[in-house]
């Protein structure tokens, strides 16, 4: 990974958020009111009216612009909504259109937050010229023993990073929007394992994939049922990764 350096600066970047069925998960809008006029809350058009009220108010009282993109089946997922957030622009409108023009896309969790300003992070991408990278993920909270676990878990796991900087977390990656366009045309937008599935087709496309030890935090399951449900869902993005898609 390259070191951290403060000297170089970028602010040309838009923040993705991906959500839908209920605003309750978007926990991290005190981090993002920073950055309030680079914000983009990406929904669909399958929400009900109470949700849609709830991400009006939200976006309203703190400057946040919001996508409602076209999705065909009921299967709603993160990576759907960014395909047709980045590839579709006749579902953008207005200032959102010119946002979506900025040279770095971020793509974060609903959850997800970070100390390090943006600007430093999208600043160093531009000196590596990077197409892609990743970046260390915590835990955001160490309460339980279940989180105090996951903490262990996730600050060995980021040290595969170093080797594997393709290794991208759902939580937090960026990337050229115009690679991020490459990549989203070939995703296969399977619900499980996608985000990794980013990481390895810009690897597989020869792009160059770099890692920032920048730290983001995430919440993670609080219980040891939930961590069980979520890894099993980890399980068979694992699955389809590595045994499906042998080949």
């Amino acid at each position: 990974p390259v070191k951290l350096r403060r000297n170089h600066k970028c602010d040309d970047f838009v923040i993705l958020i991906p959500l839908f069925n209920d605003t309750k998960y978007l926990s991290s809008v005190s981090f993002l009111k920073k950055y309030h006029n680079q914000v983009i809350l990406c929904t669909t058009n399958l929400e009900n009216k109470k949700f849609y009220e709830s991400l009006d108010l939200i976006a309203n009282e703190n400057g946040f612009k919001i996508i409602k993109v076209g999705i065909d089946d009921k299967l709603k997922n993160p990576w759907k909504i960014y395909h047709k957030t980045l590839l579709a622009h006749d579902y953008v409108l207005g200032e959102s259109l010119k946002l979506l023009n900025s040279k770095y896309v971020i793509f974060l969790d609903a959850d997800t937050n970070c100390k390090t300003n943006l600007s430093i992070l999208c600043g160093m991408i531009e000196k590596e010229d990077y197409d892609l990278i990743s970046v260390r993920v915590l835990p955001s909270r160490k309460n339980t023993l279940a989180e105090k676990m996951q903490f262990i878990e996730y600050e060995a796991a980021m040290k595969s990073r170093r080797l594997y900087p393709w290794l991208t977390s759902g939580a937090a990656m960026v990337g050229k929007r115009t690679s991020l366009q490459k990549i989203m045309k070939e995703h296969s937008l399977f619900f499980n394992g996608g985000d990794i599935e980013i990481g390895k087709l810009a690897h597989l496309m020869s792009l160059k994939v770099g890692h920032i030890p920048i730290k983001f935090y995430t919440d993670v399951p609080e219980t040891f049922g939930k961590l069980i449900k979520q890894r099993f869902s980890w399980f068979c993005g694992a699955f389809r990764h590595s045994i499906i898609n042998a080949h």
